[in-house]
């Protein structure tokens, strides 16, 4: 292998393993963070109350969309 084609393959290996690193890096806080928001009683009482004021509906529009 030449010295081109290394580094070729150095800049296809960095190109490629930044982007994934700042992913997994950028991962842990926004799942602590969406997770501290599902766990809160306030948006869970929220969603429980979206199921009964619409829950009816998307059952109905469900049924229709299969018909």
């Amino acid at each position: 292998m030449g010295r081109l084609e290394l580094k070729l393959l150095a800049l296809l290996v960095l190109l490629t393993g930044v982007p994934l690193g700042v992913a997994f890096w950028l991962s842990g806080p926004l799942f602590e963070r969406s997770l501290g928001a599902g766990l809160n009683p306030t948006i869970a009482r929220a969603l429980e109350d979206a199921v009964d004021v619409y829950g009816e509906y998307v059952r109905a529009e469900k049924a229709r969309q299969e018909a």
